[in-house]
């Protein structure tokens, strides 16, 4: 088809036949105007009708970020995830994905996926595993081991019918041990971490754990529960240690000692969210 058959049937679009110096019309706010975007409002000079090719493209690949920021995101959280996080606050953005929105984006895909056949029941299967993981270590009567199958399946229902919001109370556990401990550590001595940042450092970290409990969905079936979390904790605590060791540039002695800090720390803050979680459980279904 000749060009001037494409513009006359309207199958050539307007950014292929516009130029930088032309003067455009924005749909928006009716200014005119020079250039890719108009000053007044923001708007691309490139909008058109709404079709599903448009809406493929604005939405799921640029909304979403398929169009390249969300892989490069997750490729780059496995093995430079320090060096990611440095770049982000140093301002380079372009090229990733905001980590709350690929922290929701990941709760999401889990949450579908785990009703799916490929995950089974995961609620049944992790209740199972808590019951019989306390069993194993204390001697309690039947009516105990009743009583504890009955939190443990009010803990699990909780938590995976809210698992988007109990991975952001995760991050904000997280946020103010970290900021305590490394705020002023490396390259931060000078221009120390706020707590936004630390949130968003730890968001990327609430990144890697979904990406990770997604993989492990096939697995949840067909291998034993408690060879699948000493492999899963293993893994998420080795890539907080790389994490962290690629974004501070401290020496060997320092970070493993502030590393050590941050695990009591955090564990006091990880105790006190699952007694509140217990606590609110009591008193709004009951149970115990």
């Amino acid at each position: 088809m000749k060009l001037s058959q494409k513009i006359r049937q309207g199958t050539f679009t307007q950014k292929r036949i516009t130029q930088p110096n032309d003067t455009q019309h924005c749909l928006n706010c009716g200014n005119d105007f020079q250039g890719a975007y108009c000053p007044r409002c923001g708007q691309s000079h490139t909008t058109q009708r709404i079709t599903w090719h448009n809406f493929w493209r604005t939405f799921v690949m640029n909304g979403i970020g398929l169009q390249g920021t969300l892989p490069r995101t997750l490729l780059e959280l496995f093995y430079r995830p320090g060096f990611l996080i440095r770049d982000y606050l140093a301002g380079r953005r372009q090229h990733y994905i905001n980590p709350f929105r690929c922290l929701l984006l990941l709760a999401a895909i889990f949450i579908l996926l785990g009703n799916t056949p490929l995950a089974g029941d995961i609620r049944a299967t992790t209740s199972e595993f808590g019951a019989s993981f306390s069993q194993e270590f204390y001697t309690v009567s039947a009516q105990e081991q009743a009583a504890m199958k009955s939190m443990t399946d009010a803990m699990t229902g909780l938590i995976y019918a809210n698992f988007g919001t109990f991975n952001l109370l995760l991050i904000l556990v997280m946020t103010f041990p970290f900021w305590l401990v490394f705020r002023k550590q490396g390259q931060f001595r000078v221009q120390p971490l706020n707590l936004s940042e630390a949130a968003t450092s730890m968001a990327f970290v609430g990144c890697q754990n979904m990406v990770l409990n997604v993989l492990s969905l096939p697995f949840f079936t067909s291998v034993d529960m408690g060879v699948l979390s000493i492999v899963s904790y293993s893994t998420v605590i080795l890539l907080f240690v790389m994490t962290l060791w690629q974004m501070f540039d401290i020496s060997l002695g320092r970070f493993l000692l502030r590393f050590l800090l941050l695990s009591v720390i955090s564990f006091f803050f990880y105790i006190i969210l699952i007694y509140a979680i217990v606590f609110y459980i009591v008193f709004t279904q009951g149970v115990f």
